[in-house]
């Protein structure tokens, strides 16, 4: 036998590669640098240093739709059905932008008083049937992280009643010790079909954090809110691991 590595599993030789890279295809003039993108669903949406945001449906590229913005964008944050689109800038304001809407102009979350680096969408209701339907314009329950290190909890709803409830769309459940800004958040409800318990993880450039315990009361439009798993942690210290050091590019 040669010296050297010899995996224990063989793979076939003609199996499908884990990822694979390749160009987006579309012909029209970028004006300005990148900033930023999100892609759910096959549409993907792009974020210019001149404020412009570009919109194109991977399936049909050739249709480009251009959005004009009055921020500085900073980043996008898409839900996993291409319908909900949070536009960011660095001064702390947030544009929101619902793909049912006739006129593709984003509108101002005015309760959103904090730079979001994260978003925790509701992946298993926005992918399901009922979020499918028309009448549903609503992301029910979601989680964001902002560079203050507070964890918020929204709703988002493409209706215009959502601007007219900024109690509802934004408020802050939980602040980490450190005040670090939050890189990454992410939150599952066990069993899903009908949440007894809910874990969310919250991640920093340093630790990681656990959070765990049971939702509250569901409300009549199917919205729970997380406000009594953090509850719990107002006089603990939630689980936390640190991260090694060099170990995120």
């Amino acid at each position: 036998m040669e010296a050297g590595y010899h995996p224990s599993i063989s793979v076939a030789a003609d199996a499908d590669p884990l990822f694979i890279l390749g160009r987006v295809q579309f012909d029209i003039h970028i004006p300005a640098n990148l900033v930023t993108f999100a892609i759910a669903s096959d549409l993907l949406y792009m974020g210019l240093a001149n404020n412009q945001i570009v919109h194109i449906n991977l399936r049909k590229p050739e249709l480009a739709q251009w959005i004009q913005v009055k921020i500085l964008i900073y980043k996008l944050f898409l839900d996993p059905s291409g319908r909900h689109l949070l536009i960011t800038s660095q001064s702390g304001e947030t544009y929101y932008l619902y793909a049912g809407w006739s006129q593709r102009q984003p509108k101002l979350l005015q309760s959103f008083k904090s730079v979001i680096e994260s978003v925790a969408w509701n992946r298993t209701y926005l992918l399901s049937t009922a979020a499918s339907k028309a009448s549903a314009s609503s992301t029910r329950e979601l989680l964001l992280g902002g560079r203050n290190g507070t964890i918020y909890e929204a709703v988002l709803e493409g209706k215009d009643e959502m601007f007219k409830n900024h109690d509802r769309v934004f408020r802050p459940l939980f602040t980490l010790p450190e005040r670090q800004p939050i890189a990454g958040i992410q939150f599952e409800w066990f069993p899903v079909s009908d949440p007894k318990r809910g874990l969310v993880i919250v991640g920093t450039t340093s630790r990681l954090y656990q959070f765990a315990g049971p939702p509250n009361k569901q409300t009549d439009d199917g919205v729970r809110s997380f406000a009594s798993i953090f509850s719990a942690y107002k006089d603990t210290t939630p689980s936390k691991a640190s991260i090694p050091p060099n170990s995120i590019p």
